[in-house]
């Protein structure tokens, strides 16, 4: 029977050797933000987006080119010569073509609004990534302080079972009680296997998130617990109001749309051309100005006679606008749910952490420590002890998902009314 017990604990000895945790040596979690700004290839993609749209504004309020055109004009048939009617004569002429007084300062301003729009599509970018970094470190952060609470109570239980065995050894153990405490040690060993690759799979989104090979993670002894007073809903609105990029953008897209509803309304107004040209010419036997050069000038107009496809077009901008409006609308109610769910989850997990640190662990600490003590001198049995174990383990598990969830939950907060963007602007974590 001893056998068998010696070698249960040499199969579970061998399930404990798990491939070595990623974990790095140096680096903090500004510095993978960091990294996320300077690399991520779609964050990139939205700058250089926004490049090209803005490039497009200075030729969106500029005239056309102007047209430079040379003429044959009139040479006879039966001798193509130079000189021989007084109609004949090579012109030079040079035409621009100008929009009705508006229209080009109109187009202008579309443009810039659709560069704003892209602005603000790529600073709505920037927060996004900033809160998937920070949440994604979080979460390694738990995955690490859950593998060092399951470490620690694995030695525990570990010492449990050795005890459990000498007891056998001298007759006042049962095999059931040893049997059960080392098939208890083999779960928590295949608990922390599973938590390792799930940190591995939070270490794999990082990397993804940085674009950067093996990034280097510093893992704090500690993260301070939530005391200060949490932000006012109103005030927090108000915040998301005035930084939250696609706020800005929509609102560009309502500008825009306002602006595309001028131009179509000027649309009805005629554009003209301006030209000048001047004709060289050799004379004739019947010219009577004896080949004198001629000068012209001219203007011409288009008539803007389809006023359906006009009103068409005003009626497009102006259901743009009104599409642009309540899109605005219902974002922005969107967001401000989001902050007071935020704001609601950070308060309760700031409670439920303030429970467990002052109340439910130091109970638990105790209660795990009496057990242990009566244990160790027979005066507790096996189960009991154990389930004192396995409480304190949940406990200080339960304690800290509530301290990354208030830190989750703030990561939150800030990607909603737009305060992650400015602090990271301001170099701050």
């Amino acid at each position: 029977m001893k056998h068998s017990c010696m070698a249960l604990s040499l199969l579970i000895a061998l399930t404990w050797i798990l491939p070595p945790r990623i974990y790095a040596e140096v680096g903090d979690l500004a510095h993978l933000v960091n990294l996320a700004m300077q690399h991520n290839p779609s964050l990139q993609a939205a700058e250089a987006e926004w490049e090209r749209i803005s490039h497009g504004i200075l030729p969106a309020k500029s005239l056309d080119d102007p047209v430079l055109s040379l003429s044959f004009l009139n040479y006879p048939v039966d001798s193509p010569r130079f000189n021989r009617t007084p109609m004949t004569g090579n012109e030079i002429r040079l035409s621009q073509k100008l929009p009705f007084p508006g229209k080009l300062a109109l187009r202008g301003k579309i443009q810039e609004q659709k560069g704003l729009w892209q602005k603000s599509l790529f600073d709505e970018k920037k927060l996004q990534l900033i809160r998937q970094v920070k949440d994604a470190y979080y979460r390694y952060l738990l995955q690490e302080r859950t593998l060092a609470i399951l470490d620690k109570n694995r030695a525990l239980l570990d010492g449990l079972v050795r005890t459990l065995e000498a007891q056998y050894a001298t007759g006042r153990g049962t095999q059931q009680q040893v049997f059960m405490a080392q098939q208890q040690l083999g779960d928590i060993m295949n608990r922390i296997q599973a938590e390792q690759q799930k940190q591995a799979t939070v270490y794999a989104e990082i990397e993804t998130l940085t674009a950067t090979r093996e990034p280097v993670i510093t893992v704090p002894d500690d993260l301070p617990p939530a005391k200060a007073a949490l932000p006012d809903v109103a005030s927090a609105n108000t915040l998301a109001n005035d930084q939250r990029p696609m706020m800005t953008a929509y609102q560009a897209l309502i500008d825009q749309y306002r602006h595309e509803k001028r131009l179509a309304v000027l649309d009805e107004k005629p554009d003209f051309s301006l030209w000048v040209g001047y004709r060289f010419r050799d004379g004739g036997e019947m010219d009577a100005v004896n080949g004198a050069d001629f000068i012209s000038a001219g203007v011409s107009f288009n008539l803007p006679l389809n006023r359906k496809k006009r009103r068409a077009g005003q009626a497009a901008a102006a259901s743009g606008i009104r599409q642009a409006t309540a899109a605005l609308a219902s974002y922005r109610d969107q967001v401000h749910f989001n902050i007071f769910e935020a704001l609601r989850k950070m308060e309760l997990a700031r409670q439920q952490q303030q429970l467990y640190e002052f109340a439910l662990l130091p109970q638990a600490r105790q209660t795990w420590q009496a057990a242990i003590n009566s244990f160790q001198v027979g005066k507790t049995n096996y189960q009991t002890t154990l389930e004192m174990l396995l409480q304190l383990s949940n406990r200080e598990l339960a304690y800290q998902q509530f301290i990354i969830d208030f830190y989750r939950s703030q990561v939150w907060y800030e990607y909603e009314t737009g305060k992650g963007l400015q602090r990271t602007l301001k170099g701050e974590s």
